[in-house]
């Protein structure tokens, strides 16, 4: 198992965002001060036969060319409220609210209130449910712990990074720590990938 080396990156159009400044936290006002980027990472899995991945921690560390915490995560999914969801045919699409916020969504369901932003790519996760703690909100560290499942093999994270004006240049170190095991609990391991520097702006 190794981090995929690139990362799928989308810009928020600043004209996206509607200028009722009364009842949206992410207003004109924000924008003025601040970028806002979906990122989209990944992981690359290749396993023997009879071995599956128990347990996964998934590492981000943000950094730009300019102070530490000019760049952070604004909202990241998935996250721990969400739990033991069963996926129809293994997919998801995911919208996001007009208060920048993720919405997870059956594929094809209308949902109001959504930005038109082309995110076009889905989640494929071949699993019946998870069990998940995330964390990292307005902060430049990101974790995502996963247990019991086979979500590892198609876990692909997405987050959106809200970048103060001025930040041109902004990278993630990312790492993952994972369990390997045999069928029946037979044997296992613990492996810790090795530190992957991921460019995500410019693009």
């Amino acid at each position: 198992m190794s981090v995929a080396p690139t990362a799928h990156v989308y810009p928020i159009p600043e004209d996206k965002i509607p200028q009722d400044q009364k009842s949206l936290e992410a207003s004109k006002d924000t924008f003025s001060a601040f970028n806002y980027y979906v990122v989209e990472l990944g992981l690359n899995v290749l396993l023997d036969k009879g071995v599956k991945i128990t347990k996964l921690l998934f590492e981000v560390d943000l950094k730009c060319d300019q102070d530490r915490i000019d760049v952070t995560a604004y909202d990241i999914m998935p996250d721990d409220r969400i739990k033991n969801i069963k996926i129809v045919d293994g997919k998801i699409s995911v919208g996001i609210t007009k208060l920048l916020k993720f919405l997870p969504a059956p594929l094809g369901q209308v949902m109001p209130d959504v930005l038109d932003i082309n995110i076009s790519r889905e989640f494929k996760w071949g699993f019946d449910k998870y069990e998940i703690d995330a964390a990292g909100e307005k902060d430049y560290r990101i974790y995502w712990k996963i247990y019991d499942t086979n979500v590892a093999q198609g876990f692909s994270p997405r987050m959106i990074i809200k970048a103060k004006k001025g930040v041109s240049e902004i990278t993630g170190t990312v790492s993952c720590t994972y369990k390997l095991e045999k069928w029946f609990g037979l044997s296992w391991v613990e492996i810790k990938s090795e530190d992957k520097e991921i460019k995500i702006w410019p693009l």
